[in-house]
């Protein structure tokens, strides 16, 4: 699968509960019931050496700051589009 066809798989998918943007940096929440399947689109497009995505656990959400992954700068302008400020 290309990289662009993976960004765009990530901004269509319907894991994603909520987003906001804190400055540069865009944090989503993912439900828990979701989070494997979430998993495999994000895994397209980030490539964590340790096997670990950097998330942490809020409630029955799974939390993601995407400032911690190079998926950040590397799809921002796309990101940007996708997940528009509102």
């Amino acid at each position: 699968m290309s990289a662009d066809t993976a960004i765009i798989e990530f901004i269509k998918t319907p894991y994603i509960q909520e987003y906001q943007w804190h400055s540069d940096s865009l944090l989503i929440w993912v439900a828990d019931c979701d989070w494997q399947q979430f998993k495999l689109v994000l895994s397209k497009l980030c490539n964590f050496e340790d096997g670990c995505i950097p998330a942490r656990i809020q409630d029955d959400y799974i939390y993601i700051d995407l400032s911690e992954t190079e998926l950040l700068s590397d799809y921002f302008e796309e990101l940007r589009a996708g997940f528009p400020e509102v």
